[in-house]
């Protein structure tokens, strides 16, 4: 697993996604498709196009957001749409 932290750099992780998943559920983070988990301080926002939904990060990164996860991210973020 590889984390990327807010000063740019990155670590990686002997621990699958499930492991982190399990230590931040109770954080503001989110699995947005099965191997990214994001924390959604760092969301800047969310496109909507054609059915397929993106995040846009304040670093400037997209990452797609997986159909599952859509109404998930919707109903907890309602701010983020």
């Amino acid at each position: 697993t590889l984390l990327y932290l807010q000063d740019g750099k990155s670590i990686i992780s002997g621990y699958n996604i499930k492991v982190f998943e399990a230590i931040f559920l109770n954080q503001d983070f989110i699995k947005i498709n099965r191997s990214k988990l994001v924390n959604v301080a760092f969301i800047k926002k969310t496109i909507v196009e054609n059915n397929a939904c993106t995040i846009l990060l304040f670093d400037g990164n997209k990452m797609p957001v997986s159909r599952r996860r859509i109404n998930q991210l919707k109903e907890n973020y309602p701010s983020l749409f």
